[in-house]
């Protein structure tokens, strides 16, 4: 099997999230799966846990306007994993925190997948009402969960929600300078899942969707304000860990 490791892309101004997503993979995340787990940053250090590496390349030029930098930052990682040997990423953010524990077998079977088909893409995420893909339907399932293929012209073709890619094309959509939303719009910035959705489209490449709920950025951060229901978790997971260590 291909060495595959996790990317978490997250930015210095969102540290506070990275708590609980430490917490949240500490809980909740098969380690058995053996993907080794590296955080995006800027220039600060994630966290001082060995089970999470920090990759910081500062703000290639935008450090006023930091949203700008999105896409350079995941080039730059990208082709720093490829240098290490790996050839397949889970791409995750960072308030994409494991809510409760996940399902090894369901992972394992997405890159299983991934590896062995000729795909370049699966997300592994739940699917919600306001999501307007263009998905058909296929012969393939994981763990009793239809695969469903995105089809052009699909909105959010690509996208930045979690999903295992082959390193080489998810690069081969990227291109530098571009935001990680429409916010970087008027700054002159290129929204990245809108443009990289365009360029998706040209090359018709095999992106796969498996609907399944393992987190819910929706309960975790607001325009940079932790939400209380990501506080009522922090303050649970730290209080488990002093409950174990105690008794």
């Amino acid at each position: 099997m291909n060495r595959a490791c996790i990317l978490i892309q997250t930015c210095d101004k969102y540290d506070h999230l990275w708590e609980g997503l430490r917490l949240a993979y500490h809980h909740n995340w098969c380690w058995n799966i053996g993907m080794p787990i590296y955080v995006l940053t800027e220039n600060k250090f994630f966290s001082d846990d060995v089970r999470f590496k920090t990759l910081n390349f500062g703000f290639f030029g935008q450090e006023e306007k930091p949203w700008l930098n999105f896409s350079s930052r995941m080039i730059a990682a990208l082709h720093h994993l490829r240098s290490l040997g790996f050839k397949d990423v889970l791409y995750s953010q960072d308030d994409f925190w494991p809510l409760f524990p996940v399902n090894q077998k369901i992972f394992e079977g997405c890159l299983s997948f991934l590896q062995n088909e000729a795909v370049d893409c699966v997300h592994v995420n739940e699917f919600l009402p306001w999501y307007n893909y263009h998905l058909s339907r296929t012969e393939y399932s994981i763990e009793g969960i239809k695969l469903r293929k995105f089809e052009v012209p699909s909105p959010f073709h690509y996208s930045h929600q979690a999903a295992f890619w082959k390193i080489n094309s998810l690069l081969e959509i990227q291109r530098e300078g571009e935001s990680a939303s429409m916010m970087g719009k008027e700054d002159g910035g290129i929204d990245n899942e809108l443009a990289g959705t365009e360029r998706a489209w040209a090359l018709k490449p095999n992106y796969y969707f498996l609907n399944y709920a393992w987190y819910k950025p929706e309960f975790i951060n607001d325009k940079g304000k932790l939400l209380p229901v990501a506080q009522s978790y922090v303050r649970d997971w730290n209080w488990r860990i002093e409950w174990e260590n105690k008794y």
